[in-house]
C-alpha cells in the first residue's frame, strides 16, 4: 500500500510502504575497463533488465524524491542507517501532475516531519527555499533471488536536463533481510574487495575511519547519491 497525496490539497491518504533495510554501493565505470559483475561472480545468468528514466530532486543523504519512469512520482525517506551502512527506508507515492509542479515543502511536513531526526529534516526542507536542481538517471535494473535476499545490479548514466556531461556508474544493492544477514552476504562474497577503489565513497559518512567501517565508507543511498554527482557534475 502507498501514501497518496493529492497535487491540490497535498492530503496523504492511505497507508505507507515500509521497504526495510539494504545496503547499496556504487561504482564508477568507463567504456575502457570491463566493470565487476556480480552476476557472473555469483555464477548466475543476467536476466532481463528493467529500462527506464528517472527524474531526480537533488536533496540530501536522508530524502529522495523522484519521478519513476518521469512520471510516478514518489518520495523515498531514511528512518535509519546503521553503523556498517545498512539503511531503512519508508516510500511514499504521491499524485502530481509533474514533479515540476510538486509541493515540496507541504510534502515533506507531512511525510518527512515523523521520520527524520530534526537535522536530516531540517537539511531536506532547504531544497524548498531554494531553487530546484534536477538530475536524470537512466537505469538498467536487474534483480534476483540470493540466499532469500534481494541482490540488485544496475548500470546508470546521470546527466543534468540539458546538459551532455554523463557520468555512468554500476551499482549493487543487497536487500530484504536484516541489516546482520545482509552484512554477513556482503562479507562472504567479499563484495567490498570486489569494488575496490572503484567504489564512490560516501560523502555523508561520519563515523571513524577504521578497517571495519570500509563497508560504512562505501555504503550510499540513492539519495545521497544523487546529490554527490549533481554536485559533481555542476562543477565540470
Amino acid at each position: 500500500m502507498r501514501f497518496l497525496v493529492t497535487a491540490a490539497s497535498q492530503a496523504l491518504r492511505s497507508a505507507e510502504i515500509t521497504i526495510g533495510m539494504e545496503w547499496r554501493v556504487f561504482i564508477a565505470t568507463d567504456s575502457a575497463h570491463a566493470p565487476f559483475d556480480l552476476w557472473s561472480f555469483l555464477g548466475l545468468s543476467s536476466v532481463e533488465p528493467e529500462i527506464r528514466d528517472d527524474l531526480y530532486i537533488v536533496s540530501n543523504d536522508a530524502v529522495g524524491i523522484k519521478a519513476r519512469g518521469g512520471r510516478q512520482v514518489e518520495i523515498k525517506v531514511r528512518s535509519q542507517r546503521k553503523l556498517r551502512g545498512a539503511e531503512h527506508w519508508t516510500k511514499y507515492a504521491v499524485s502530481a501532475d509533474s514533479i515540476e509542479k510538486l509541493d515540496i515543502r507541504r510534502v515533506l511536513e507531512q511525510v518527512a516531519r515523523k521520520i527524520l531526526p530534526p537535522d536530516d529534516f531540517a537539511t531536506a526542507m532547504t531544497i524548498a527555499s531554494q531553487p530546484i536542481r534536477f538530475l536524470n538517471i537512466k537505469k538498467k535494473v536487474q534483480k534476483q533471488h540470493v540466499r532469500s535476499l534481494s541482490v540488485e545490479q544496475t548500470d546508470i548514466q546521470c546527466h543534468l536536463p540539458q546538459s551532455n556531461t554523463v557520468f555512468s556508474y554500476r551499482t549493487f544493492c543487497v536487500e530484504g533481510g536484516t541489516a546482520k544477514s545482509i552484512y554477513d552476504f556482503v562479507e562472504k562474497i567479499g563484495l567490498v574487495k570486489q569494488v575496490g577503489a572503484t567504489a564512490l565513497v560516501n560523502q555523508f559518512h561520519k563515523d571513524t575511519d577504521t578497517d571495519k567501517d570500509t563497508m560504512a565508507r562505501v555504503a550510499l543511498g540513492y539519495p545521497g547519491f544523487v546529490k554527490q554527482i549533481a554536485d559533481r557534475l555542476s562543477a565540470c
